[in-house]
């Protein structure tokens, strides 16, 4: 599995013996220099807000409606906050028209598929993952390698993996609307604490979610096994051979 909270899912089945199953996590790839953007003249939006940005499949588990909420409180409160949703997905059409409904357009606006994923994290103030379900997700970890502050739902995969709260990032009960705002509200107001979280969520992935740590990790689990069945192997790349048995 990819999380150690999938391990305890299936552990909980009581199918397996606890050696059997090995977290390891996805191996992350940092692309180099993301460029810049200048997201508010592109997007139309106002030269003083501040940019919030969520990235995903428009569908159920995504919670996005969930968001749209927060952009509607957020109107309400008088916040000059602006959301800006990546992605296409059955639901985008409905999502789309539920804005209009709520009269929140100008708060939140669906902008499709984008190639330009990373420099619109970059670009923003704040990444928000409003996901009623994740296992390990990737666009958290995208936002944390271009070093963008992030208010993440408490979702698989999150706490204590990869996100631990007001060090990696800021951590919420899922499906809850006035969670999700007062999380966003609080980094906001909390620059330093905002700073904090951005240097160490880019620390994190790239000490903890390195492709070359998951194919190590790959590697030692292979061959802790082919020792298990008398093979001796130094790397994956040899061909094992029977371990040599010596009669003293």
């Amino acid at each position: 599995t990819n999380t150690h909270a999938l391990k305890n899912v299936y552990m909980s089945y009581g199918f397996f013996k606890d050696d059997f199953i090995h977290p390891i996590h996805d191996g992350f790839e940092f692309t180099g220099d993301v460029a810049d953007m200048s997201i508010r003249s592109e997007l139309k939006l106002p030269d003083d807000c501040k940019v919030l940005a969520a990235v995903g499949r428009i569908a159920h588990q995504k919670g996005f409606d969930i968001l749209i909420e927060v952009a509607r409180k957020a109107k309400s409160e008088g916040k000059n906050w602006r959301f800006v949703v990546v992605g296409t997905g059955p639901l985008e059409q409905k999502l789309i028209a539920l804005t209009r409904k709520l009269d929140v357009e100008d708060y939140i606006k669906f902008i499709g598929f984008r190639k330009d994923v990373l420099p619109i994290m970059k670009a923003s103030d704040l990444f928000v993952l409003s996901s009623r379900s994740e296992s390990m997700t990737n666009v958290l970890r995208e936002a944390m390698s271009v070093h963008t502050a992030c208010v993440t739902t408490d979702v698989m995969g999150i706490r204590g993996e990869l996100v631990d709260h007001k060090v990696h990032g800021y951590i919420v009960e899922p499906e809850n609307v006035d969670a999700l705002y007062d999380g966003i509200e609080y980094v906001l107001t909390h620059p330093e604490l905002k700073e904090k979280m951005e240097k160490n969520g880019y620390e994190r992935v790239k000490s903890s979610f390195s492709i070359e740590g998951m194919i190590d990790q790959i590697e030692q689990l292979f061959q802790g096994q082919l020792k298990l069945k008398g093979y001796e192997i130094t790397s994956l790349l040899s061909t094992p051979q029977p371990a040599q048995k010596y009669t003293v």
